[in-house]
């Protein structure tokens, strides 16, 4: 077992991306939509305490070299919560940040941050003399790294500044683990939800650790508690309900009015039927349904590598739906009856069976050409559309894209094959997978696609479990 002292210095948690299998564009129309987290596809983050009074942010994926800023410039915005500048956020106790009912009050009580915490964190960074122009990735703008270390101030501001942890600041780590990052597949709920793991894992582990304030009783029961957290490998429902909250705070900060379900399925894992409600009094709302149980399904992810817009896409649906209301409601209202179909026609039975497969497959098939009715797909989803619809005979596959479409990636379902047993089913789905794979990254879609980036040369596969856990403590 590792000596607690060594434990005062890290802390990793791990969040995984999600899979929307139908849905698309409709849930924005108040029709229901059916998401699952992706097991092997994540974002990694580990916090480790250092001794010179900086917080250095380490970003791989979008920045060469890791930057820092001295922890007291990190210590004044406003956080809306009606507190001084200088509060930490707010009148919880340092003490009650163990107790996670506590602290999900405080948290639901001050509410989501507002826009004056986005400009007032964009000035620290400014004040902190960083030029994230010639500093980042050249593949991605700054904008986007300026996008991740907004949540992380965030974040650092609500879990670690208000407690005097007495430590000289931290090296903050995040790093994908082959989740792509802006292909819609909830790579920033993954990476909100990591952060707020880790960084919620750092309190609880490290709260008051290095002082002798509390002998006796008091202070064994503080460390039980820590040393109950180190073995914890799984939150508990109470410990999930905080760091989901802290998570979609964060997301608030980038995307405004996230709907909450990247981030919710990144969290519990599994699969969930998300629907947009209006109730009495005209106020959108929405309803989550965790699904027990959800089924192993096979899929392969393709990364087309094609940008695009979200906000573009969303646009343009409403712009038809507008122009020609009698047109796209019925579209609108058939991918919903899918997800509806999906629920009860798959899920009920909790079990896949030949004939629940052939469904899936039909329903993901209907689904993409409706998404093109829509006009949100592209050639090169159509590409990977066509080519399994043409080895359904043989492979028994399916695709769609998934998420805003326009590029990005899309998803292909294999049917389990009913015919074989145990281990021989097992080999032969890992050998239609090879095959299938082979097949897509092998289309020769960037050969006169011009306005694609020329490096490109191919798609890129993945392939995960959907449905499984979600966030972890590593």
């Amino acid at each position: 077992k590792r000596r607690m002292n060594k434990l005062l210095f890290e802390s990793s948690a791990s969040a995984p991306g999600k899979l929307i299998l139908f849905g698309e564009h409709a849930v924005v129309h108040n029709q229901p939509a059916i998401a699952a987290c992706l097991t092997d596809l994540r974002i990694k983050v580990q916090v480790s305490s250092r001794e010179d009074g900086k917080v250095f942010f380490d970003l791989p994926d979008l920045i060469d070299d890791p930057i820092s800023i001295a922890i007291q410039d990190l210590e004044v915005y406003n956080n809306g919560d009606g507190g001084d500048e200088k509060d930490g956020g707010g009148s919880l106790s340092s003490s009650q940040i163990l107790e996670p009912n506590s602290f999900l009050k405080y948290l639901k009580d001050i509410g989501a941050p507002t826009l004056d915490v986005v400009k007032d964190i964009k000035e620290i960074i400014q004040k902190s003399n960083i030029n994230l122009h010639t500093q980042c990735n050249k593949a991605l703008s700054a904008d986007t790294y300026e996008s991740a270390l907004i949540p992380l101030i965030y974040l650092i501001h609500q879990l670690i500044i208000p407690y005097k942890l007495k430590h000289g600041g931290f090296d903050i780590k995040v790093q994908s683990d082959n989740l792509p990052l802006g292909a819609g597949l909830g790579s920033s709920a993954a990476f909100s939800v990591a952060s707020s793991a880790a960084l919620y894992r750092y309190v609880l582990l490290y709260h008051d650790h290095d002082d002798d304030i509390n002998p006796g009783p008091t202070k064994k029961l503080k460390q039980d508690k820590l040393l109950e957290v180190e073995i914890q490998k799984q939150p508990t429902k109470e410990q999930l309900d905080v760091i989901n909250t802290l998570a979609f705070y964060s997301e608030t900060l980038i995307h405004g009015t996230p709907s909450g379900i990247d981030n919710t399925v990144s969290t519990y894992g599994g699969a969930i039927k998300y629907v947009k409600l209006v109730n009495e009094s005209g106020e959108m709302t929405s309803e989550t349904t965790m699904f027990d149980n959800f089924p192993k399904l096979n899929v392969v992810l393709t990364n087309t590598f094609v940008p695009r817009s979200t906000k573009v896409l969303v646009r343009g649906v409403k712009k038809f739906k507008d122009d020609f209301p009698s047109i796209v409601d019925p579209i609108l209202d058939s991918i919903g009856e899918i997800s509806r179909t999906f629920c009860k026609d798959v899920l009920a039975s909790k079990v896949i069976t030949d004939e629940s497969s052939r469904k899936i497959s039909r329903l993901i098939q209907t689904n993409h050409h409706l998404l093109c009715a829509l006009g949100v797909s592209h050639p090169s989803l159509n590409m990977i559309s066509n080519l399994t619809t043409e080895l359904y005979n043989d492979l028994k596959t399916s695709s769609k894209l998934t998420g805003a479409g326009g590029g990005g990636c899309a998803f292909t379902f294999l049917e389990e094959d009913f015919d074989k047993e145990g281990n021989d089913r097992e080999m032969l789905m890992k050998s239609r997978l090879k095959v299938v794979i082979d097949k897509i990254e092998s289309l020769d879609f960037y050969k006169n696609a011009k306005e694609i980036e020329q490096s490109k040369s191919s798609f890129r596969c993945f392939t995960s479990v959907v449905g499984g856990d979600g966030v972890l403590w590593l």
